[in-house]
């Protein structure tokens, strides 16, 4: 049987053969990292469930290390509530509400933000802390701090980073809003999406500093943006290629919205093919211009 020190450097490997790593730093961390401490339990859709079930999948369970060092996003809640360890027998089903993200486009995102010894950086959604975790070790505890809203999803957290020998500084709270009293820093970094970028994070970044973020919506389009702090509430950047979803920020979810037949409004026909949201340009274009909308079908031909 694999051990974890085994599969971490089989993951690094795989890691560094797709480009997913590029330095030597990044590569020192996933081998450091045990990811079990994160993740030690998680779920798995079942195939052609509808909706979709999770099936728990706990240490001892077969496949259960060798999951953990997939390239995988793991989903580690659902519903805001449901936990793998909280499903006694059987499945579960719900909407993933924290999980963590696949290794590649968590190695990514740190080596795209442009990270160097001595930065200070802001991490908005901790997670399981895995990605957390990687951070410190590259940067040192003292040049990381890192915000989460859950305050469960946040505990876990913390026992998890002190089990794994890391110490960055962590807080409670709404992300959206920063860290006003730890800033200025030189990058910032959102695990989650967000309708639109907060003015307080603008303000909270030296001007010259980056920050590394996905813009999402109601609609489910993604794309990610750096951003280059230009001065105190101003930034310019641009979309970077490829496609990558998170789940948006909490406060910037929609609200729960009751049955279609209970929708106000008028019907009123469309000057825009509806099809061309089906589109991944031409969903996201749609969305910049109006994130709160929702598209939704019927399923009628």
């Amino acid at each position: 049987m694999s051990t974890s020190t085994q599969l971490r450097e089989t993951l690094a490997d795989s890691l560094t053969e797709t480009g997913a790593l590029t330095g030597p730093e990044w590569r020192g961390a996933v081998s450091a990292v045990p990811r079990e401490v994160f993740a030690g339990s998680y779920f798995r859709p079942v195939p052609g469930t509808v909706p979709t079930s999770y099936r728990p999948v706990r240490e001892g369970d077969p496949g259960w290390l060798e999951g953990i060092y997939s390239d995988e996003t793991l989903i580690t809640q659902l519903d805001r509530q449901i936990r793998p360890d909280d499903v006694a027998e059987g499945t579960a089903i719900g909407s993933p509400s924290s999980s963590s993200t696949l290794p590649s486009l968590v190695l990514r995102m740190w080596q795209q933000l442009g990270v160097e010894a001595g930065h200070r950086v802001l991490e908005i959604g901790t997670g399981t802390g895995y990605s957390t975790a990687l951070g410190a070790h590259h940067l040192g505890d003292a040049n990381l701090t890192s915000i989460e809203y859950d305050p469960v999803v946040g505990g876990a957290a913390a026992v998890a980073l002190k089990a794994a020998g890391f110490a960055p500084r962590l807080i409670i709270g709404d992300g959206l809003r920063g860290d006003p009293d730890g800033g200025p820093y030189d990058r910032l970094v959102a695990t989650c999406s967000v309708r639109y970028v907060p003015l307080p994070w603008l303000h909270q970044v030296w001007t010259g500093g980056k920050i590394l973020v996905t813009l999402s919506g109601w609609s489910l389009a993604n794309a990610l943006v750096l951003l280059d702090v230009t001065g105190p509430g101003e930034a310019t950047g641009r979309f970077l290629p490829g496609y990558i979803s998170f789940m948006i920020a909490r406060p910037h979810g929609r609200p729960p919205r009751p049955a279609l037949s209970l929708l106000p409004g008028d019907e009123r026909p469309s000057e825009i093919d509806p099809t061309q949201l089906d589109d991944w340009t031409g969903g996201w274009v749609a969305q910049l211009a109006a994130p709160a909308a929702e598209h939704l079908g019927t399923g009628a031909v």
